[in-house]
């Protein structure tokens, strides 16, 4: 018998399609004799999600695509429930469980053929030149990225106490192993194994070519500056929903959250699998 006593189900429920899949899932709860509770999350209206609070829940399932679980993934940080995805999304590499799958899936989750995997986070603090700080955590990758697009932004990267470059370019992603199958990968960066203890820099558009990817250990602690930017030409984004516009004095740090998040990964399931059939290798 399960050791779930009660499940938070998270998901737009503006949406046809999420109440319909909310509704075969709650069936299954109701037939293993679990309790329910239905929060509403979508990738954007973050004021909108309710109940994040709530700690009496065993297992969060998100129903959606990418965008919701990173919301609800970093809404639920450092939480003690897991996180499952359903994806009705595109990709999907967040979300573990397909439309079609649901009752498999579920009846795996629920006999307890699955196991749990931490992901780090990571935490970014901007600093202006008046040292007021903001701070955001981030599951997949923060960007730093132009907002002109005919011109190039001229950032310096350090690590630690240690210069690394200055680079013109449109932008840089710093990234979660997690994240490296998101924006990173698009740009070129690799594929890293989702619990690694990583991070990952990977420069967009470079003008110089020579310039690549970087896999640093997630201990380190990575500055981003801004050189000769004007008011507004550059804004930082996180996990692709988060934005903040840079006047070009502040300087960006970021470094491993002391945040994780728990997913559930059901028996049979694997990254690799995923790869195969999300990127079709081998094809």
């Amino acid at each position: 018998m399960t050791s779930f006593k009660s499940v938070g189900l998270f998901g737009n429920f503006n949406s046809d399609d999420v109440k319909d899949v909310a509704g075969e899932i709650s069936g299954i709860i109701d037939y293993y004799r679990i309790g329910s509770r239905l929060y509403f999350a979508s990738p954007m209206e973050t004021q909108e999600m309710e109940g994040f609070d709530d700690d009496e829940i065993d297992l969060a399932v998100v129903i959606g695509g990418d965008g919701t679980f990173l919301n609800v993934a970093r809404k639920r940080a450092g939480r003690r429930s897991p996180l499952l995805g359903v994806n009705l999304g595109r990709r999907g590499f967040l979300t573990d469980v397909a439309v079609k799958e649901i009752k498999e899936s579920f009846d795996l989750i629920f006999g307890g053929q699955y196991s749990t995997e931490t992901r780090t986070l990571l935490e970014v603090q901007i600093e202006d030149d008046c040292q007021n700080k903001t701070a955001f955590n981030a599951f997949n990758d923060i960007v730093v990225y132009k907002t002109n697009y005919g011109r190039l932004l001229d950032l310096e990267i350090s690590v630690g106490q240690e210069f690394v470059t200055h680079v013109r370019c449109d932008g840089v992603i710093v990234s979660t192993p997690t994240g490296s199958t998101a924006y990173a990968l698009s740009a070129g960066g690799p594929v890293l194994y989702p619990t690694l203890s990583a991070i990952e820099i990977v420069p967009v558009s470079p003008q110089t070519l020579t310039h690549r990817p970087i896999v640093l250990s997630d201990r380190s602690e990575v500055f981003i500056r801004l050189i000769n930017a004007d008011e507004g030409h550059a804004h930082l984004v996180v996990d692709g929903h988060v934005r903040q516009e840079l006047d070009g004095e502040e300087l960006v740090t970021i470094h491993r959250s002391e945040l994780t998040v728990s997913l559930i990964r059901i028996a049979g399931h694997s990254f690799y699998s995923a790869l195969r059939d999300k990127l079709s290798w081998g094809v």
